[in-house]
């Protein structure tokens, strides 16, 4: 499979998990509006572990040995960040889309 095709293959599963991480944001966001409760309460601690755990499986199916996936939504920001990697042939590149998040854990 060439390097165009793992990165095609990758989207569909990426997209669904950023969708994920969206919706999970804006519900979390909610239910701290009516309970004034932290990340640290019980229920945000119980679905954020979860949510680690789906991370960790969608990182094994696409491929990532390395856990991009945990650095593009945690210090990167889901790409809002535009944070550089560094590929082995020297080259830097920003990352801030699914595309590009793909294109690393293909090399």
């Amino acid at each position: 499979m060439t390097k165009t095709e793992r990165i095609k293959a990758m989207l569909p599963h990426l997209e669904r998990w950023a969708a994920h991480k969206a919706e999970l944001e804006k519900q979390l966001d909610a239910l701290h509006q009516v309970t004034g409760g932290g990340v640290e309460a019980p229920l945000p601690d119980a679905i954020w572990r979860l949510w680690d755990t789906y991370t960790d499986a969608v990182a094994k199916l696409v491929g990532d040995t390395t856990e991009w996936l945990n650095w593009f939504s945690m210090e990167n920001d889901m790409g809002a960040k535009g944070l550089e990697v560094h590929s082995l042939g020297g080259r830097s590149k920003k990352i801030r889309t699914l595309r590009d998040l793909a294109a690393v854990i293909a090399d």
